[in-house]
């Protein structure tokens, strides 16, 4: 393997070019930021260009019914962010007020807070399958790209760059017949392989068994043919203490077969129940994986590397 320069993260902290505003949330300025642009700008031209695909823009908050339909709730509720706000009631928050007249840290007694009935969105493409909800795509399909932050709740396992609460993610989502989707995804994979050469990256895209959604939900058959419906493009970081090379998850190709289009009544033209899947990129993890193979004097990176910060 080649070289992987040790304590990044470190090191860009000290240039600012990442800043720590809170937990598990971090600003990018600089040659970071620049990294950040490049590897997003490169992703959405992957999109139209290969897939003519359409950008769209979505809310950061999301109702707790669609991730409900999603299996979300049921599958991953110790990631979920709840956003409410004070119960509508003017002695309530008046008193609320009072309390925290002096407050440096807010009090907030659960009783004077609104049912949630919205989280932060825990992945960029929920929100296509709701906006497609009873609709029929043209066949053989549609291709949306969309960017936009990511919540999930790390607990204790928050780490950096590598696993943040809030992230930013680029995603391709594909919805429309069956063997069409699994097209796609195959077509984005091989120019993801393409993408490593390009950033001059050492990587690797294996099958990954964290599915994309809950078994309550799904058949046996399912689970049995999983292997094939989730991978993972793994980038390598600083050695461990073995000297090993860790593997860090920075993309994922998906394919969610009839779910998504069951559950949000998605029809393709002609009318059999739209097939679904997606890729997506963690932006800050690419930033990091960058950084971690060519360092931070940017003076010392491949002519071809460095002039993807300013390619058009």
């Amino acid at each position: 393997g080649r070289v992987l320069h040790a304590d990044v993260e470190s090191a860009l902290r000290a240039r600012v070019w990442v800043q720590d505003l809170g937990p598990g949330q971090v600003g990018l300025t600089g040659p970071a930021l620049a990294v950040f642009r490049a590897v997003d700008r490169e992703a959405a031209q992957a999109a139209r260009e290969l897939f003519g695909a359409v950008e769209e823009r979505y809310p950061a908050l999301i109702p707790t019914e669609v991730l409900a339909k999603c299996g979300y709730l049921a599958g991953f509720p110790h990631a979920l962010n709840f956003v409410t706000h004070l119960a509508e009631d003017y002695d309530g928050i008046e008193r609320f007020r009072q309390d925290n007249l002096q407050a440096r840290t807010p009090q907030v007694p659960v009783c004077a807070l609104a049912t949630p009935n919205l989280c932060l969105k825990p992945a960029v493409c929920y929100h296509c399958y709701r906006s497609l909800e009873n609709l029929t795509v043209p066949a053989p399909g549609r291709s949306v790209t969309c960017e936009g932050k990511v919540y999930r709740y790390e607990s204790a396992n928050l780490s950096g760059l590598e696993r943040l609460w809030e992230f930013t993610q680029r995603d391709i989502v594909w919805v429309g017949q069956a063997g069409w989707v699994a097209e796609q995804r195959e077509r984005i994979v091989a120019w993801a392989l393409g993408q490593l050469g390009r950033w001059d990256l050492d990587g690797v895209i294996e099958t990954a068994n964290d599915p994309f959604f809950p078994a309550a939900h799904a058949a046996k058959s399912y689970w049995q043919s999983l292997a094939e419906l989730k991978y993972e493009l793994r980038l390598p970081l600083a050695p461990d203490a073995a000297g090993q090379p860790r593997m860090l998850a920075a993309s994922s190709f998906n394919l969610h077969q009839d779910f998504m289009g069951q559950a949000f009544n998605i029809r393709v033209a002609g009318g059999e129940t739209a097939h679904s899947g997606c890729v997506g990129w963690g932006l800050e993890r690419w930033v990091l994986a960058i950084f971690t193979r060519h360092g931070v004097d940017l003076d010392q990176w491949p002519a071809t590397v460095r002039a993807r910060l300013d390619a058009p």
